[in-house]
Formats: C-alpha cells, sequence, structure tokens
C-alpha cells in the first residue's frame, strides 16, 4: 500500500477502538523513509508509513499541489547533480593518493554539494543530504573501485560531520566501519 492508499483507507486503532481514515491519524516521529503514525485519541502507534517516491508523487492524482512542486524541484536537483554511480566517472589520478577528504561546500546556486578533494583538487561533487552516512560507503566503495587498495582513507572534514551524521548516533561508528575497511582494503565488506 502506498502512502497516497494509506491516507484514504479506513483504520482502527486495537486499544480504544477509535476509527478513522489514515489521514486523520497523528504524525509520529519522522523520518527520512516516512513516518510513524499514532492514534488521535489514546496515541496507539499504528506503524511506519513510507513517504512517496518521486514517481508516485508526480503520478499520482492524490497529491498535493505543494507535495508535487517539491516533487518538480527534487527532480531538477537530480538532473543537475547526477550521482557518483561509476568509477569512470572519476578522473585518473597520478599518483594515487592514500587518502582523500568528503567536504561540503554551497555552491554559487545556492546547492549543500558533497566534494571529494585530492588535496585541493576536487575529483567529484554531488548534492549533500542530511544523514548522508549510507552514501559515505556508496562513494567509499566507488573511489576503492578506481584507485584501488592504493586509497586507504576517505577523511570527513569537520564541517560536513553534521550533514553526514544527522542525529542518528550510530551513523559515526558506521562512517568509521567504512574508513576501517577502506584502510584494510576490504570495501565488500560494507553494506552500504
Amino acid at each position: 500500500m502506498n502512502y497516497y492508499e494509506w491516507k484514504e483507507s479506513d483504520i482502527a486503532c486495537t486499544e480504544c477502538g477509535w476509527s478513522g481514515k489514515g489521514d486523520d491519524a497523528e504524525l509520529g516521529e519522522m523520518f527520512a523513509e516516512g513516518a510513524e503514525f499514532h492514534c488521535p485519541q489514546c496515541d496507539h502507534r499504528f506503524g511506519f508509513v513510507p513517504f512517496p517516491t518521486i514517481d508516485e508523487t508526480l503520478s499520482d492524482s492524490r497529491s498535493d499541489r505543494t507535495d508535487r512542486k517539491i516533487a518538480e524541484i527534487r527532480l531538477a536537483r537530480f538532473e543537475r547533480f547526477k550521482p557518483l554511480s561509476s568509477a569512470d566517472q572519476l578522473p585518473d589520478l597520478d599518483p594515487i593518493p592514500q587518502t582523500l577528504t568528503w567536504d561540503i561546500i554551497t555552491d554559487p546556486g545556492g546547492e549543500n554539494c558533497v566534494v571529494i578533494l585530492n588535496g585541493e583538487q576536487e575529483i567529484w561533487r554531488e548534492l549533500c543530504w542530511w544523514e548522508d552516512y549510507r552514501r559515505f560507503a556508496e562513494v567509499a566503495k566507488i573511489l576503492s573501485q578506481k584507485y584501488g587498495k592504493t586509497l586507504r582513507d576517505l577523511v570527513p572534514t569537520r564541517r560536513s560531520k553534521d550533514d553526514l551524521y544527522g542525529d542518528r548516533i550510530s551513523s559515526i561508528g558506521y562512517v568509521d566501519r567504512v574508513r576501517q575497511a577502506l584502510a584494510r582494503g576490504e570495501m565488500e565488506s560494507i553494506d552500504s
């Protein structure tokens, strides 16, 4: 069941007997992928509902105008800043560095971007997202594929850490494990 179907579906609370539409439920804790919803009468948790994808928002007639506009903006951002998906997108470096840097900059258009640096040389740029730690692992794997075992570390700068770690305490340990796997030349052991 997608987000719009859930909003229109009939739901009932097993704790207090309240019934209504999904749209009448109280919004609980929100996450990047969706939100928890609760009974408006007794606060019993109904469960997690994933947010609609960009495609669902743009194609579903039940999505509201504001959500459609936001989806259009996000899609345009994705088109401008395609994420790194292949080692072929990276430049050849001679010599191959042992360390690269994960940094954040604001580009002239006002977008916050992750930049991968070899010293002062920018080798990659893509959009920055909140709690980007899983993306850190994906990028580290691609960097490892391109530069092999010579590359031993991807070091986050101080200014990148807020967006990289976000509010998730476990993200710090996750990034540390990625860096340790990169140092050992064992990036295939990391789940991204």
